[in-house]
């Protein structure tokens, strides 16, 4: 039997992570890397130069031309985390190599947190992809095919007009080899000549779901899972207990939106 060349692609394997990113000082230095490629720059003024300094076993920057002081973690996914930078690339990595993304619960016991900081961990990350995402545009050479879901429930008509099905476009954006990169997939009220021009002519970022393919693997994203601290009320209103709320209680048992100052963390998938 013939090996199939896109499942056996090669990818970043669990040991290959470990040893590279393994320790906290390997991940601030890949994400002093990531966030100041050239050097440090000021957030506030843009300046370069800068003393560093040690407060509290962390390390600051201070700007000799502004005096504001910040830190590595400042303005990124993981301010004001008590977590080591190893549990949140762990969680990176697993979220980005999971092929039908990877439950909360399961993150708990693969990171060795509580049930709500995994849950948050999985948020966070999954709000700043989604952020990275919203305005990306399939460009080039775009294959587009037709696609139905469904037929599970019993009578109606067969085939593909069956009212039991719902219609999808799946679009693909390839390169000049042939080989493809984004692809978005979205589903469509018919497949008519006025649903395909309303598709086509639909801005980026409007509820479309969009999959990013790194090396090795094609990475997706579902729906955020509900978080189980919430009670949900008549007419569909939660009622929360006690005083303190988690992360996306606030919004119905969704991922509260982050900040436009939080740094993306996509660069870790593209690290092969």
């Amino acid at each position: 039997m013939p090996m199939n060349r896109v499942q056996c692609q090669p990818g970043l394997s669990l040991p290959e992570f470990l040893h590279t990113y393994g320790t906290e000082a390997a991940c601030e230095q890949a994400l002093a890397q990531a966030r100041w490629p050239a050097g440090f720059v000021c957030p506030r003024c843009a300046g370069a130069n800068a003393h560093r300094f040690q407060r509290f076993g962390q390390a600051y920057w201070q700007c000799r031309a502004c005096r504001a002081q910040t830190s590595l973690r400042a303005g990124t996914v993981f301010a004001s985390s008590k977590l080591p930078l190893t549990t949140w690339f762990l969680a990176l990595y697993l979220i980005s190599q999971s092929k039908n993304a990877i439950a909360a619960l399961e993150l708990r016991r693969h990171l060795g947190v509580c049930y709500r900081s995994a849950w948050r961990i999985k948020h966070k990350l999954m709000q700043a992809m989604t952020g990275r995402e919203a305005g990306r545009q399939l460009a080039g050479v775009v294959q587009v095919d037709d696609a139905y879901l469904g037929g599970e429930r019993t009578g109606g008509k067969a085939g593909r007009g069956s009212e039991n099905k719902r219609p999808f476009l799946i679009a693909v954006a390839t390169d000049e080899a042939g080989h493809p990169r984004q692809a978005v997939i979205e589903p469509v009220p018919a497949f008519t000549k006025a649903a395909l021009a309303d598709w086509a002519a639909a801005p980026p970022g409007a509820g479309r779901r969009r999959l990013q393919r790194w090396p090795g693997r094609v990475s997706g994203r579902r729906r955020p899972e509900p978080c189980p601290y919430r009670d949900p009320g008549p007419a569909g209103q939660g009622r929360h207990r006690g005083r303190r709320r988690s992360l996306g209680q606030r919004r119905a048992g969704q991922p509260q939106a982050l900040p436009g100052r939080y740094l993306s963390c996509v660069w870790l998938l593209q690290i092969r």
